[in-house]
């Protein structure tokens, strides 16, 4: 397979990826606009939409590499730095959606109130910090993507914008995800440039 097979390939996760990140983003926070959160991971569904978020960010890292590869010359240090903190806080992630798809429905049946409270202690740390590095690698990388001007403009500012709103959706516990929607639009423009 030629390298620019694989970057196409990778290009396709990417997409997919960020599509994904949208619309299941969307659709979860109108299950959390509707219900509480403990009631949400009871549902039958959560576990599927979990799981199929959770493939999503196995495709993020797929278009992620796609992405730095098909930039590195020109995005410099500083889309080294953003690549290494945007996959290290993507895997991050990773491990807090695997939580919600496996764990945290067995919570909501055996005491669902626990899900109601908000987290404290190792597990509020683990998960802030998890999200700051996520946050911070992709708003890095969104700013070499715009300096090395290989993928659309538009994009670039989309990933970057929605790395910001999900930091801030998570400091004001806003029910409705925008910032993950806005960020897996991003992504997948970004991603649409690997095909060209």
């Amino acid at each position: 397979m030629s390298a620019k097979t694989l970057m196409q390939w990778s290009g396709v996760g990417g997409l997919v990826a960020g599509i994904l990140i949208a619309v299941l983003n969307g659709i979860q926070g109108v299950l959390l606009t509707s219900m509480s959160f403990g009631q949400a991971a009871a549902t039958p569904g959560w576990i599927a939409l979990q799981t199929l978020l959770l493939l999503a960010d196995a495709l993020l890292l797929l278009g992620l590499v796609g992405l730095y590869v098909f930039q590195s010359g020109e995005s410099g240090i500083v889309g080294l730095v953003g690549f290494l903190a945007a996959f290290a806080g993507t895997v991050l992630v990773a491990g807090a959606i695997w939580l919600q798809a496996f764990m945290v429905p067995i919570v909501a049946q055996a005491t669902p109130e626990f899900l109601e409270a908000d987290p404290t202690g190792s597990l509020y740390v683990g998960f802030v910090a998890s999200f700051v590095v996520y946050v911070v690698g992709w708003l890095l990388f969104g700013l070499a993507s715009l300096r090395a001007r290989r993928v659309p403009r538009w994009a670039s500012l989309l990933t970057m914008a929605g790395a910001v709103l999900i930091f801030v959706g998570l400091g004001a516990e806003i029910d409705f995800p925008v910032g993950s929607v806005v960020f897996g639009l991003g992504v997948a423009g970004m991603s649409r440039a690997l095909w060209l």
